[in-house]
């Protein structure tokens, strides 16, 4: 006696998905909503490739990669909304820039030798007494890149002037043998431009 008939379909169903390697695969239409993967070979979803925002100046001169920007509304006299923080990859340099005017800007409050901001001798390493200084931290005086020595404690150290942070950065003359400072020291070799042309801009790249 054969089989039933719900037998004999079960059977055919299960021959169907055991059915000759060779034959052609059967195509099933993907159900309604199905989602759409995305691939690296220019198919659907966004594209794999890279890429940074650079600030450049007007003449499409290199400033760095942009890290910041805004700059610290707690320090008086910071530009909030036009100071960048780049970071230039060829010197592996940080430094402070205004968009507006293409000037870098002093990190912190900057002291010098003399009464007139001369050489510099440190920036100001503020109240935490077991802090380090950052590596790569740089500024622009007198048409000459400084740096601060990354990973040094403060100490003191006599200066006759100083220059803020901010935009409206005057020199200010005074006398201390024992201002609390990172360390600075001029900077060899790679260096990022000297002069930039104003305005600056973002670029994709």
């Amino acid at each position: 006696m054969g089989p039933s008939l719900p037998c004999a379909a079960l059977l055919l169903a299960l021959a169907a998905c055991h059915g000759d390697p060779g034959a052609d695969p059967v195509e099933v239409a993907p159900a309604d909503g199905a989602l759409e993967v995305a691939t690296l070979d220019g198919g659907a979803g966004p594209s794999p490739a890279g890429g940074a925002l650079w600030v450049e100046d007007a003449d499409g001169v290199t400033a760095g990669v942009l890290v910041r920007r805004g700059g610290d509304d707690a320090a008086a006299g910071r530009v909030i909304y036009d100071l960048v923080t780049v970071f230039h990859p060829d010197s592996g340099l940080f430094f402070d820039l205004t968009m507006a005017d293409g000037v870098v800007r002093y990190p912190a409050t900057t002291f010098f030798n003399g009464s007139g901001c001369g050489q510099p001798v440190g920036v100001t390493a503020g109240g935490c007494s077991e802090c380090r200084s950052a590596f790569g931290l740089a500024f622009l005086h007198d048409g000459a890149w400084w740096r601060v020595e990354g990973g040094a404690t403060s100490q003191q150290r006599a200066n006759g002037s100083s220059r803020g942070p901010g935009v409206a950065s005057p020199c200010v003359a005074h006398g201390s043998a024992n201002t609390k400072v990172f360390p600075v020291e001029a900077v060899t070799g790679p260096a990022p431009p000297t002069t930039f042309a104003a305005p600056l801009r973002f670029s994709w790249r």
